[in-house]
């Protein structure tokens, strides 16, 4: 193949990626997000694509913290890890 037609293949590609990921992003809305770096699980399930039940299943590879004194407390993750899992894994 030409040269030319992959470069603009893979440049149509990424922007086709940047475009969904920031539907993605809107679409989670900030009614979830306790500061500009942390989502909950549901906001962040939403974000890559998966139930909310199989993220926390698999937390152990983001970075997360959890927020409140009881083993009932919130889960919160790291936004741009998980948008860099994202890209990386679609």
């Amino acid at each position: 193949m030409n040269e030319k037609i992959i470069f603009d293949y893979i440049d149509m590609m990424a922007e086709r990626t940047a475009d969904k990921l920031m539907k993605k992003l809107s679409a989670v809305g900030n009614d979830t997000v306790t500061d500009s770096e942390w989502i909950d699980a549901k906001a962040a399930a939403k974000l890559i694509g998966v139930t909310p039940i199989y993220l926390r299943s698999i937390k152990s590879k983001f970075s997360y913290k959890k927020v409140g004194g009881s083993a009932r407390g919130r889960v919160l993750f790291n936004r741009q890890e998980l948008m860099d899992y994202y890209l990386n894994n679609k």
